[in-house]
Parts: structure tokens; sequence; C-alpha cells
């Protein structure tokens, strides 16, 4: 892949996306709608990575999920399955998501999420054509304790590599105190610790052997809440997609946001002329190969 650039996208004005999907950037994530999808697909000529994330059956994580057990997350997952594979059918996607940003460091909450995603993939490969989800999902930085990362996140992610899915976690600058807002600074290196987490997993995974692929599915500055301008944004962006390109497991970051996001002014859109620029100087994106579990990858291309 000659670029790791991708895509987030919301619900509401997307000027301009049009040109960037034509460009085939990495990946793209669609929320809640996946009009984006098939044209990121059409215009790439498939080779944009797309994922949908569904909200309507219910928003990042069941109601109560927190106070179950193990046994009835799994059981919710079955409630829940027939519902999520109407509206999959309904948005063809490469990769789907059903979880959002849940869990932190509470290892009861992480336990639980994680058993539904694991019956979700269980149904999933169980299709008669075989859905592929993207699992996790953890915010920015999250879980701050690294031990429950390696504890609950590893195996779960190993899991997910059995079948076909992938993993998703989030990165933004301007979270961690004292951060510039930007995901990197000169080096090109992470601005700090949140935005680079993505790149501490990604190498300590493969020294375990793990090659499931990682997209990072929220990767903005400013927290979200402020889109920085076209030239600091697209600098920013390049820099970071040099650093992604550093990890084969890492297959794409989706640049936050095109849309509506509350009453803030993070719309992308206004370097949507930049963006495709910038992709078309990298040679657009090739589709990665899904890794076979026992492949033996350097990590470093």
């Amino acid at each position: 892949m000659s670029t790791r650039f991708g895509l987030h996208i919301a619900t509401g004005p997307r000027n301009g996306y049009g040109l960037v999907a034509a460009a085939s950037p990495a990946a793209v994530i669609s929320v809640g709608e996946g009009g984006a999808l098939l044209e990121a697909w059409e215009k790439s000529n498939r080779q944009t990575v797309t994922i949908f994330r569904e909200q309507t059956v219910f928003h990042d994580a069941p109601l109560g999920i927190d106070h179950m057990t193990t046994d009835q997350a799994r059981a919710v997952a079955d409630h829940v399955w027939p519902q999520l594979m109407a509206s999959y059918r309904l948005n063809p996607a490469d990769f789907y998501q059903p979880t959002n940003e849940t869990g932190g460091d509470n290892r009861k909450s992480l336990a639980n999420i994680f058993a539904f995603e694991t019956r979700l993939m269980e149904l999933a490969e169980a299709e008669d054509e075989p859905v592929h989800l993207a699992v996790a999902s953890p915010a920015g930085g999250s879980p701050g304790d690294w031990d429950i990362w390696v504890d609950l996140f590893v195996p779960h992610i190993r899991r997910a590599g059995s079948g076909g899915h992938i993993y998703n976690r989030h990165a933004y600058g301007g979270v961690v105190e004292g951060s510039s807002g930007f995901l990197t600074k000169a080096g090109p290196a992470p601005e700090d610790a949140n935005a680079g987490r993505p790149f501490r997993e990604a190498e300590f995974l493969r020294q375990q052997g793990i090659f499931t692929p990682m997209i990072i599915t929220e990767a903005g500055q400013n927290a979200g809440f402020r889109f920085p301008g076209r030239t600091p944004f697209i600098e920013d962006m390049a820099r970071y997609d040099q650093l992604c390109q550093q990890h084969s497991n890492i297959w794409g970051f989706c640049s936050w946001t095109y849309g509506k996001y509350l009453d803030f002014p993070a719309n992308i859109q206004p370097a949507s002329p930049r963006m495709a620029q910038y992709l078309h100087q990298q040679g657009g994106a090739t589709r990665p190969a899904y890794p076979e579990p026992a492949v033996v990858d350097t990590g470093i291309i």
C-alpha cells in the first residue's frame, strides 16, 4: 500500500467527497448510512477497504451490558444478530463495527463486551456468506492501563484474526494535557501517547505473532472538536500516514470527519481538493490481502 490515508463519514454535508473517493483512500468508515461506502467501492475500483457502523439496533453497546454476566452478553448477541444482519444487508461493506468506545478500564465491562463480540463473530462466521466484523473499538488512549489491554484485548484480537475480522481503535491529538492538538510533530513522530498508541499496539501484536489487521477508525486533531484548517490538516495527516506505513498490520486510518459532529466545526470538507491531490500524489491505496494467521511477518515495509 502506498498510503494508509482514509476517511471517517458522519451524517451531514461532505462536499468534495467524491473527488477523494475517486483517488482511492485506504479505508472509509461510514456511520449510519452506507451510501458513501458504495461510492468509495465504485470510484476506487474496490481498492478502498470499507467499514459500516450500525447505530439503530443499539448505539455504542447494548443497554445494561456492563452489569450482565458473560453468558447474558452472549445471549444478547443471539437476540440482536438478526437485526444487525438486516441492516448490514442494506449497507454492504467489507467489515462491520458492532460496538464503539465502550469498556474503558473496567475489566468486567470489557469482558462482557468481548463475550458479546465473540458470539457475534461466531454468528457472522456461520452465515452462508460469512460476514466480517471490526471489533473492540477502544477510544483514543483507552484502556489507560496497558496490562488490561494485554490481558483482555490481545486474546480478543487474536480470536478476531482467526475468523477474518479486524481490530479497530481510535486516536486523537489534543486529548493529552499539553498536546498541540495535532497527531504528529516533526520527525515525523506521534505528538503524544494517545496519537502513538496504535503504533505501540501494532508492534506488540506482531511480536506475539498476531497479524490481525488494525484500522484506526477515528483519527483527528483537537480531540475531534475542531478542523484545524486545510494546510495544517493535510500536513499532519501526511506525517501520520508515514508513521502508519511503518506497520504492515495497520491497514489505514480514517480522518475525522466528513459531515456534522454535533455542533462542533469539525467537518473536513474544505480540505477535499487537497486530500484528493495528496492521494493522487501517493498513487492511491492498493487493497491489502488478509494475512493467514500463521504467516511470519516482519511488520516493516
